[in-house]
């Protein structure tokens, strides 16, 4: 990890067409819909490698949130779990929040309640 002004900040990788399929089949999701999340055109995400740092972000921080729910979830578990609509998030769906910064937040947290045993 890179430092600057005291703060670790991670490395984001290059995101890659594989890294793509991952999420969608994750997810369940088709490539218009993964597309819809990352308010893109369905065209960008054919070229990962070009993808604009804030693109490649919410990309690797959908992979991290995956990740957390894959150590939680069955693999068949977490493509239903994004897709059902949470109380905690007024009946959206953890996928539905993946659009916005602050969403990815709640999303996170509820994993971190979920894996730590919390009542939700």
């Amino acid at each position: 990890m890179a430092k600057k002004k005291g703060k670790a900040i991670p490395k984001i990788h290059k995101m890659t067409l594989q890294d793509l399929s991952r999420i969608k089949e994750c997810l369940g999701i088709s490539q218009n819909e993964l597309a819809g999340i990352f308010n893109v055109d369905v065209s960008v995400l054919e070229a990962p490698e070009k993808f604009s740092k804030s693109l490649a972000q919410l990309c690797c921080k959908t992979e991290i949130l995956m990740d957390k729910a894959n150590s939680i979830f069955t693999q068949k578990g977490v493509g239903e779990w994004f897709h059902q609509p949470c109380l905690e998030f007024e009946d959206r769906s953890p996928l539905e929040l993946l659009k916005e910064e602050e969403g990815i937040q709640k999303v996170s947290s509820l994993l971190e309640m979920i894996e730590w045993g919390a009542p939700v």
